[in-house]
């Protein structure tokens, strides 16, 4: 994690705690998160606890992964397979 700048005497603040990507075959994230998985269109193709998204069922396209860490803290990642 990269933290942002911050004035001097302040708290940085961690963005993107988790993060997506596409190896050819599933969508891997950077840690064991709970994840949702939406389609252009909305639909939920995947909704779990995971580090890994098999992508075999899900046709090409672009695909929007929402994490949510052990903290609560929020991630989305845009994913195009």
């Amino acid at each position: 994690m990269v933290p942002t700048e911050a004035p001097t005497g302040t708290t940085p603040v961690y963005l993107n705690n988790v993060s997506a990507h596409f190896n050819g075959s599933e969508i891997v994230l950077s840690q064991v998160a709970d994840a949702i998985v939406y389609s252009a269109d909305g639909r939920i193709c995947y909704e779990g606890r995971t580090g890994r998204i098999a992508a075999t069922a899900m046709n090409k396209g672009i695909y929007v992964v929402k994490m949510t860490d052990a903290d609560g803290n929020i991630s989305r990642s845009k994913i195009r397979l």
